[in-house]
């Protein structure tokens, strides 16, 4: 900074900036209400690109995986349990924390409808680059009618809020997300607890 500058060369008093510490803003972490996720999956895109990055997304809704976890999602991570389930076995590239979830059908079918994609490859999916995918979520966004900025990171906002939302525990979200401390999920819980205040003031003044 120009002033600080000028302060250490002595060409001024005092710096008249040393005790202002502009106030730190938290932003609201974004993610997909009930009504809008279905809107995303069920909408026809008349360029196939934009419906890729739409499935590469939904898939992180769906497994809370971070682009980087999705696009290095590997045949060998796939996993089947001895009850015949298949689950996502791996360690999150970020943070190397071990990482399992259970595939569901609409992650099933994801993956199934790219298999001809990726054939002759290791990859599970043909995941593009995070530019790339933030710059057609905008237009994606634009194009479902949804007023918000959508980025890739806020399918795993989605997927912990919907983990909540049904009914599961803080701690259990924690380990489906590969957070390394509960702390990390509990801003997620905020965001629901303020959805249920929501829910019950609609109900304020109703009978009166």
């Amino acid at each position: 900074m120009i002033v600080t500058k000028a302060y250490n060369a002595g060409m001024i008093a005092r710096n008249p900036f040393a005790d202002y510490h502009p106030k730190k803003t938290t932003k609201e972490r974004g993610y997909f209400i009930e009504s809008e996720l279905p809107a995303l999956m069920n909408h026809k895109f008349a360029f196939e690109g934009y419906g890729k990055v739409r499935d590469m997304f939904v898939f992180s809704c769906f497994t809370g995986m971070a682009h980087a976890d999705v696009k290095g999602l590997t045949q060998e991570m796939i996993q089947r349990s001895f009850d015949g389930d298949l689950w996502i076995v791996k360690n999150r590239q970020k943070t190397d924390t071990p990482f399992k979830i259970k595939l569901c059908d609409i992650t099933k079918r994801i993956i199934a409808r790219y298999k001809r994609e990726v054939a002759g490859t290791n990859l599970v999916l043909p995941v593009p680059d995070i530019a790339y995918c933030n710059r057609v979520l905008k237009k994606i966004a634009a194009e479902v009618g949804i007023d918000e900025t959508i980025t890739y990171h806020c399918a795993r906002h989605t997927f912990a809020t919907m983990m909540l939302t049904l009914g599961a525990d803080l701690y259990t979200t924690s380990k489906l997300l590969g957070h390394t401390d509960v702390k990390m999920t509990q801003v997620y819980a905020k965001i629901i607890n303020r959805k249920k205040d929501e829910a019950v003031n609609l109900v304020n003044g109703l009978f009166d």
